[in-house]
């Protein structure tokens, strides 16, 4: 069994895990600040409160009662090679303020996912539009039978005009070395 712990992919997924407590307790205080409100005068503030209220709780829930049991599970389960393969500190850079590359694993701390490379099948990229806000999604799907996922790309707009050199990087790192 590895000692999780003390790896640096899952101490910063834990930081982030902390930052969804932060987004489920602002979450639970909208929801009640719009349920209060509903006493004094039914509008669509109130309404638009609570369901922001939830949305925060669901999501900081979803990633502390499933991702990060998951990550854990996954690096326990990891071969010694593997789980050493990962190294000792976070590899420098960080693309596109998302993924970080490795021997053997694509590390994307945002979305708590380890992928190997060799389970790297498909990748895509979309950008989806929400209240105005334009984000981007790199949708990556595995040739091992395991769902896909998407991992939103925070520098996203460097990474449209790079995006060849991220599909580059995934078939050098599925082929050979490290670059």
């Amino acid at each position: 069994m590895n000692d999780y712990k003390d790896n640096w992919f899952y101490q910063i997924c834990a930081k982030q895990g902390g930052k969804n407590i932060v987004y489920i307790v602002v979450g639970v205080l909208l929801f009640i600040a719009g349920i209060l409100l509903f006493t004094a005068v039914i509008s669509v503030l109130n309404v638009l409160l609570s369901l922001f209220g939830v949305l925060m709780i669901l999501q900081g829930g979803k990633s502390l009662i499933f991702k990060m049991p998951k990550l854990k599970a996954q690096l326990q389960g990891m071969s010694r090679e593997d789980f050493q393969s990962l190294g000792s500190s976070a590899p420098e850079p960080m693309y596109w303020s998302t993924f970080y590359f490795t021997e053997r694993y694509l590390c994307a701390p945002g979305a708590y996912e380890l992928i190997r490379y060799d389970s790297i099948g498909n990748i895509s990229a979309y950008t989806v539009t929400v209240s105005g806000q334009k984000s981007l999604l790199v949708n990556i799907e595995f040739n091992n039978g395991r769902p896909g996922v998407d991992i939103s790309v925070k520098d996203w707009g460097t990474f449209l005009k790079e995006k060849d050199r991220f599909n580059e990087m995934i078939e050098h790192y599925k082929n050979g070395p490290a670059l």
